[in-house]
């Protein structure tokens, strides 16, 4: 009877069936990943409740100082609002905000304040592209 399936070894159950020769010790009868997500669950539903909305911190690398530092108060409202902008741009364009400027470019421009063109050209990391994508509401940010 080489062909007949009572030769082959037993079968497992398959995953996430009981196997009515076994106790597992466990009362509610699961065990293994479904375990794992009802202990978890459970767990999320004691846990501590969301503090409110702060501010945040710009996210920065290890050993990288924050960009906006050394900033006046003029110059740190001017960041904020370019960050505001960066942040809402990119979203509405569905890209990283890093694509459109990075924390210490927006911070340089706040720090020189730029009316033309020509002095929002010598920002570091404003490219001809950048420039010609984002330079006139850059700008427009800028003078509030």
């Amino acid at each position: 009877m080489s062909g007949d399936q009572n030769d082959t070894a037993p079968q497992e159950p398959a995953p996430g069936t009981a196997d009515s020769g076994t106790d597992d010790g466990d009362a509610s009868g699961t065990t293994g990943p479904a375990a794992t997500v009802e202990a978890t669950a459970v767990e999320a539903d004691i846990a501590e409740p969301a503090s409110p909305a702060t501010l945040l911190a710009p996210d920065l690398p290890k050993g990288k100082e924050d960009p906006s530092a050394d900033l006046t108060d003029e110059q740190a409202a001017v960041y904020a609002r370019l960050r505001e902008w960066r942040n809402a741009e990119a979203k509405r364009q569905e890209i990283s905000r890093f694509i459109i400027a990075s924390n210490a470019t927006l911070a340089e421009i706040a720090r020189r304040i730029p009316y033309t063109e020509a002095d929002l050209r010598a920002v570091k990391g404003m490219g001809p592209e950048r420039l010609r994508k984002y330079g006139d509401k850059i700008l427009e940010v800028v003078r509030g």
